[in-house]
């Protein structure tokens, strides 16, 4: 995802087990359970909602999961029955990120009081954990001198999977954001350059989500193979030891490389990045 960079300045959360450590519920044992987990969060269980109504929320729940909507599973943390909640804090734990932090804090702390080991605090500490990890990692750890070559130059990748690149406007001048692979996430330095690996533990089909941001934070738009994208909804799915391809094009338009992906922010002036899948 290219969002704008963010600074947390909010202390650490306590410990609680992480979802490796202790088995988090199934979004749909979430669902069956809900009762029992209402009384094990101090609230008075409510009536029993007819389960058709839970059969409807949670595959719309596993919809917003698969498009990899934030906000949305975010939303539904309260515009829904507790089992919901309980359903989309699982999803949360495994592709949410700063967005949404503060909604899970809220209901760990309204729900779960103190106990760090409330299924809220679990997914709160998960995302706690992803942002701690990526903040300050180098960007080109491997091969630092990248960094210092044009925008838009492409080279060929051997052995492993990486995509890598530079975020530059229209003018040239570098641009800071983030990309996300997956649950893999890799910040843009000062000069717009990133790159970023393809997970080594992929079991499934993973996804590939975008959304750019220009320097002031306006949401743009993504063009993939010329392909007009609602940044909010671009997703690519990529299958384990598949290649994403198309045509890397520079500045003439010329091919250059078999992989393209041009990012443009209307609000603005236009924001270009051009880079390369390898492996």
């Amino acid at each position: 995802v290219f969002i704008g960079v963010k600074v947390f300045t909010a202390p650490a959360p306590k410990q609680p087990q992480s979802l490796t450590q202790k088995q988090a519920p199934a979004p749909e044992a979430a669902v069956e359970t809900a009762k029992e987990s209402e009384q094990d969060l101090g609230v008075e269980p409510g009536a029993e909602p007819a389960e058709e109504k839970f059969d409807a929320e949670l595959k719309e729940i596993k919809e917003l999961f698969a498009a990899g909507d934030i906000d949305g599973l975010a939303s539904m943390l309260f515009d829904k029955p507790l089992a919901s909640w309980l359903a989309a804090a699982v999803y949360l734990a495994e592709i949410g990120d700063s967005q949404a932090l503060e909604a899970l804090e809220k209901l760990s702390s309204t729900l779960g009081g103190d106990d760090p080991n409330n299924l809220f605090a679990i997914a709160a500490a998960e995302l706690w954990s992803r942002i701690e990890q990526e903040k300050g990692k180098p960007v080109f750890a491997e091969d630092d001198k990248l960094k210092s070559e044009p925008a838009g130059l492409v080279r060929t990748i051997d052995e492993k999977s990486y995509i890598y690149g530079w975020l530059i406007d229209a003018n040239g001048d570098p641009v800071r954001g983030e990309i996300k692979l997956g649950v893999s996430r890799a910040e843009a330095d000062a000069d717009g350059a990133f790159t970023i690996r393809e997970p080594a533990d992929y079991t499934k089909f993973g996804l590939v989500f975008g959304r750019t941001f220009d320097a002031n934070g306006n949401l743009g738009r993504f063009f993939v193979w010329d392909r007009d994208n609602d940044a909010n909804n671009l997703q690519i799915v990529v299958e384990p030891l598949a290649r994403v391809s198309g045509v890397v094009v520079d500045s003439n338009n010329n091919t250059i490389s078999d992989f393209r992906l041009k990012i443009s922010v209307f609000e603005t002036e236009d924001v270009v990045y051009q880079g390369s899948i390898g492996g």
